[in-house]
């Protein structure tokens, strides 16, 4: 079986403020009814060579998901979750709300933290990444000044060859 994940991330150029060789980036993570995928997000976010310093998941489910992210939140101190109310309108309006509100979040919150960050990213609840996609991507900012933003489709048959 064949997974797509997509990643976006942003550097520098959408004003950031950027430490060059620290690379430190934050992530938020959209969910609806993600039962199955998120425990396999999780599991690849924890292996990641280079850790992000806030991990926001923004959920609006009906199903198991609200439990596996409580989970996680009193797991690591590094993650933290907005839960929506529930609305059924077009999904791709509740994806884009669940993203801006995730993004404001994390970036009110780093600043009233004191948490620093180089890059921010977007990653879906279904994602299936290698263990160090977030360090390749930030490592590509850091070679091309020019760029501003990066995405991409990671597939994978399996994790078993990790």
């Amino acid at each position: 079986m064949i997974i797509q994940a997509q990643v976006f991330f942003i550097g520098e150029n959408w004003k950031l403020h950027v430490r060059k060789t620290n690379m430190k980036y934050f992530i938020i993570t959209p969910t609806k009814n993600e039962e199955k995928n998120l425990p396999t997000l999780i599991q690849l976010i924890e292996m990641q060579t280079i850790k992000p310093v806030l991990w926001v998941i923004v959920d609006e489910s009906s199903d198991n998901t609200v439990e596996i992210i409580r989970g996680l939140t009193t797991k690591y101190n590094w993650v933290k979750s907005i839960f929506l109310k529930k609305n059924k309108g077009y999904l791709g309006i509740n994806y884009g709300i669940a993203c801006k509100t995730g993004f404001d979040f994390a970036i009110e919150y780093c600043k009233q933290h004191g948490i620093e960050y180089d890059y921010i990213g977007l990653i879906d609840a279904d994602a299936i990444i290698e263990k160090d996609l977030f360090q390749k991507l930030m490592m590509e900012f850091e070679k091309d000044p020019e760029l501003g933003i990066a995405s991409g489709i990671e597939r994978w048959k399996s994790l078993e060859s990790w």
